[in-house]
């Protein structure tokens, strides 16, 4: 994927020029760099990329033998990164928990633990844009082409309750944190964010492995650790919750042969 020691053969896409320059001093993408400059629409619910911005990245993927999406670990990136799943479904994607791009303390911008690629180490991004992948879709409405995880899993995990709330979760993970903060360290360190059990389930099967999502496992706070609190200092989670999120699950997993939902 690399010519050189800090030299990316890739265009990188990123939120904001703030992580352009992050990006830029970890390496020198042979194509450059593209800024989303996505904001929150109140009317849709969620974040949103202008589509003189999507139109850029397709002629970039079109014209660069790669396209790198490195967006920040929380609700924001990830439904940026959406948009482009669905509209460029042969860029990479590069990820960064929380733990490696959080402000360490206050800027003249940001206050301490505000969440962005403009916090991590160069070294950081370098391992996150060599770690990139596909994800698991063919973009549009195909939805995602593999269900390695399954919401049993999550629940085994400590990840979720019961589905449908006819029980209350084990009371092992209460004495853990609560499903709902593991759920949250495990999108944060995976660098998708803050996820509900439907989303989190959505994104391991669209990007990580089983090696990735046990090792965000094993990040978690064991009996009587403290769970970390959630590191954001702005408007970046809106849409955090299931109901903010569009009712059509554009990629909910799909069997060969059926049509996804909504089109059925």
């Amino acid at each position: 994927r690399q010519k050189g020691a800090h030299v990316t053969d890739a265009v990188v896409v990123v939120e904001g020029t703030n992580d352009a320059r992050a990006v830029t001093r970890a390496v020198t993408p042979s194509g450059g760099t593209l800024t989303l400059k996505g904001s929150y629409n109140a009317k849709m619910g969620h974040y949103n990329v202008p589509a003189e911005v999507m139109r850029l990245v397709a002629a970039a993927a079109a014209a660069h033998p790669q396209v790198i999406v490195l967006t920040d670990s929380d609700t924001a990136g990830r439904q940026l990164r959406s948009r482009i799943v669905q509209e460029v479904p042969g860029a990479l994607h590069a990820f960064l928990g929380t733990h490696e791009s959080s402000a360490a303390a206050d800027t003249r911008y940001h206050h301490a633990g505000n969440v962005g690629v403009e916090h991590a180490t160069p070294r950081a991004i370098r391992r996150a844009l060599n770690a990139a992948r596909t994800a698991a879709s063919a973009g549009g409405s195909a939805g995602v082409a593999r269900a390695v995880f399954a919401r049993e899993d999550l629940r085994r995990l400590g990840l979720c309750g019961p589905q449908g709330g006819e029980a209350a979760p084990d009371p092992l993970w209460k004495a853990l944190g609560g499903v709902a903060a593991r759920r949250r360290l495990v999108g944060e360190f995976l660098g998708v964010g803050d996820c509900d059990a439907r989303q989190l389930l959505r994104q391991m099967n669209l990007f990580f492995s089983k090696s990735e999502v046990d090792a965000a496992v094993a990040s978690l706070p064991k009996d009587g650790e403290a769970v970390p609190a959630k590191l954001t200092d702005g408007g970046s989670d809106k849409g955090t919750g299931a109901a903010k999120e569009p009712d059509f699950d554009l990629f909910a997993y799909v069997a060969p042969g059926e049509a996804p939902p909504g089109f059925r």
